[in-house]
């Protein structure tokens, strides 16, 4: 049984052992060690630009804990804040920040490929999902007090996946197949519907949101790296558009309502840039700034944006707008 309540922030482990390093998931394990130390990383927030309060965005802080491998996840329920990341023995590890206190990093265990994703359902109710070193799907479920075991839903992955949900009866999960398009899996009351192809190709792993009970919004990377959306309005997709940028890394969304979407990437100067719909009116890019490697991981409430990236030197930092 996994325990959870609030131990002491992360310190690096000892490298795997190569009698640990097969495939398959692996039991929970708790990580202890020093206490975090924030610190500024490179780079203000940019000006703002028409439309956005970007003064409103606090600066790059370090999580502190141990050099880990990029591949970041994150999501939230009201003052609750819980990310995830790849370790370098490819399990996932998980941090919770309670609205006062954070925690100390917990390892789930796993044999991950790619970044984790999550969606909070409610308070005390939070899905995780991998790509395991197999390909295929895999989920664990924090249920307030223990994480579940880690279930096989199956599917050939080739890129990390990312998941959404508009309420505690449905998650939408999307990933890129074997033929680099966008495959999406929906849960719904109590099971799964099965794999569909939603277009491409695209390069790497999609981004979604789900502002609403009845709408998703999907952005991928595509041709000459520019990033492109697609919108179910509740009983069909519609066509791909292309919203330009030059992205140097896989696209993270956030929304925190129906009259707001956050999209984060990388560009060619490793900083996190910002790409924003208010209304029906989509925004200029904006530099958030950061010395970044890697996609970008996001959540939002309906008053705050949470940002997670990796430094070049592999550390994870948090930006929060408030």
């Amino acid at each position: 049984m996994l325990r959870l309540g609030f131990q002491a922030p992360l310190r690096s482990r000892p490298a795997m052992d190569s009698k640990d390093s097969q495939q398959g998931f692996s039991q929970p394990t708790e990580i202890a060690g020093r206490a975090a130390k924030p610190i500024l990383a490179a780079g203000p927030v940019s000006a703002p630009a028409t439309g956005l309060d970007v003064d409103r965005w606090g600066p790059w802080r370090s999580l502190d804990g141990p050099t880990t491998a990029p591949g970041v996840g994150c999501c939230s329920w009201a003052d609750r804040l819980h990310v995830f990341a790849r370790s370098w023995e490819a399990h996932v590890l998980w941090r919770l920040w309670d609205g006062a206190t954070w925690s100390g990093w917990t390892d789930l265990g796993g044999q991950i490929d790619g970044a984790p994703t999550a969606v909070a359902r409610g308070s005390n109710l939070v899905d995780c999902f991998a790509r395991g070193a197999d390909n295929r799907l895999w989920q664990a479920t924090w249920n307030g007090s223990s994480w579940t075991s880690w279930t096989d839903l199956g599917g050939t992955l080739t890129s990390s996946p990312v998941a959404v949900s508009w309420g505690v009866d449905r998650i939408d999960v999307f990933a890129k197949s074997t033929a680099n398009r966008l495959a999406h899996r929906m849960w719904s009351t109590a099971s799964w519907g099965t794999w569909s192809d939603i277009g491409g190709p695209f390069v790497g792993a999609p981004a979604a949101v789900a502002p609403e009970p009845g709408r998703l919004d999907c952005f991928a990377r595509g041709r000459l790296s520019r990033l492109f959306h697609r919108t179910w309005n509740g009983s069909a997709w519609g066509d791909w558009q292309e919203l330009g940028g030059l992205l140097a890394s896989d696209p993270a969304a956030s929304s925190g309502g129906s009259g707001r979407i956050d999209v984060f990437a990388l560009s060619m100067d490793n900083a996190v840039w910002q790409y924003s719909r208010i209304g029906n009116t989509w925004q200029g890019w904006t530099r958030l700034g950061g010395a970044m490697e890697g996609a970008p991981a996001a959540t939002s409430s309906s008053e705050t944006i949470d940002l997670l990236a990796y430094g070049l030197n592999l550390r994870l930092f948090h930006c929060r707008y408030s």
